[in-house]
C-alpha cells in the first residue's frame, strides 16, 4: 500500500533540545524514477543527476541505502521553494577548476536536510551561495543545510549570501570543516549542537550574528580567521569543550563568551 512508501522525518528545534514532527514525506525509489533529471544504478546504490545544470522546482526526497553523488562542475539551481531532503549520505566532489554550485539564484528555493546514519557525506570544492530553508512550517529547519545524527567533511567549500537562521546546523553529529571560507552570512555561520568534530582553518567575513556558536559540543578550533561579526566571534556554551589553537578575531562585536 501507499503507507509503506511513507517515512516521518523526526528534526531537531535545536534551542530546546526537542524534537518537532513535521510533514509525512513521500521517500519512495519509484517516485524519483520518474524524475528524468535523476539517473538510479541500484548495483552500486548511486543516484546521480543527468545533467551538468539542473534546476529543482520542487523538494528532491533520496530514500535510505543510496548514496546521493554530485560530479565536478555540477550546478543545483533551487527554484519555487525546493530543498534536498536525503536519508542518504551526499558525495559531491567537485575540483579546484570545476567546482560544485548549488544556490538559489533568486533566493526563492529552500536548503539540504542529511540525515544518514550508516554513511558520511562528504563536499570538497562545493560552493553554496543563496540559500534559505527547507519550509520551516513543514520541517521545523532553520537553518540553510541542516546535518542530523550522521557524519560529515566539507573541504574546500565556500558558504555566502543566505537568508536564514544558520546557514550550516550540525546536530548530534560529527563533523570535520576544512579550508574552507563564510561570507556575507544573514544571521549564524556555523552552528553546532550536541555534536563533535573540528574547524581548520577556515575564514568567516561578514557575519550577521555568530560566527561559530556552540552548544553541548566537543570541538577543536586551529587557524580560524573572523572579521566582521555582528555578535559573537565564538561563543560555547551548555557544558561544551572547545579547545582552540590560533585564532584571530577582529571587528567583532563580542570575541568569545
Amino acid at each position: 500500500s501507499n503507507s509503506k512508501l511513507k517515512k516521518q522525518i523526526i528534526t531537531p528545534l535545536y534551542n530546546n533540545d526537542k524534537l518537532v514532527l513535521p510533514q509525512l514525506c513521500i521517500f519512495s525509489l519509484e517516485i524519483i524514477k520518474k524524475d528524468k533529471k535523476i539517473s538510479i544504478d541500484k548495483t552500486k546504490r548511486l543516484i546521480r543527476f543527468n545533467n551538468d545544470k539542473i534546476t529543482l522546482s520542487e523538494n528532491l526526497y533520496i530514500p535510505n541505502g543510496f548514496v546521493l553523488q554530485g560530479q565536478p562542475g555540477l550546478k543545483v539551481n533551487l527554484i519555487n521553494g525546493a530543498s534536498i531532503i536525503s536519508n542518504s549520505p551526499l558525495w559531491f566532489d567537485g575540483s579546484p577548476q570545476t567546482p560544485i554550485i548549488i544556490n538559489s539564484e533568486d533566493y526563492s528555493g529552500g536548503g539540504i536536510y542529511i540525515s544518514s546514519k550508516n554513511k558520511k557525506s562528504r563536499f570538497s570544492y562545493v560552493k553554496f551561495h543563496k540559500l534559505t530553508y527547507p519550509d520551516k512550517s513543514l520541517s521545523g529547519l532553520t537553518a540553510s543545510i541542516t546535518v542530523y545524527n550522521t557524519s560529515v567533511d566539507f573541504n574546500h567549500c565556500f558558504f555566502s549570501k543566505n537568508r536564514s537562521e544558520d546557514f550550516l546546523n550540525i546536530f548530534r553529529s560529527n563533523f570535520i570543516i576544512r579550508n574552507s571560507n563564510f561570507s556575507d552570512i544573514f544571521s549564524d555561520a556555523f552552528d553546532s549542537d550536541f555534536s563533535k568534530g573540528d574547524v581548520i582553518n577556515t575564514n568567516f567575513k561578514n557575519i550577521g550574528n555568530d560566527a561559530l556558536d556552540f552548544s553541548g559540543s566537543l570541538a577543536k578550533l586551529k587557524d580560524i580567521i573572523i572579521s566582521g561579526v555582528g555578535d559573537k566571534g565564538l561563543s560555547a556554551g551548555e557544558k561544551s569543550t572547545i579547545n582552540v589553537n590560533n585564532l584571530l578575531v577582529q571587528k567583532s562585536e563580542i570575541g568569545i563568551t
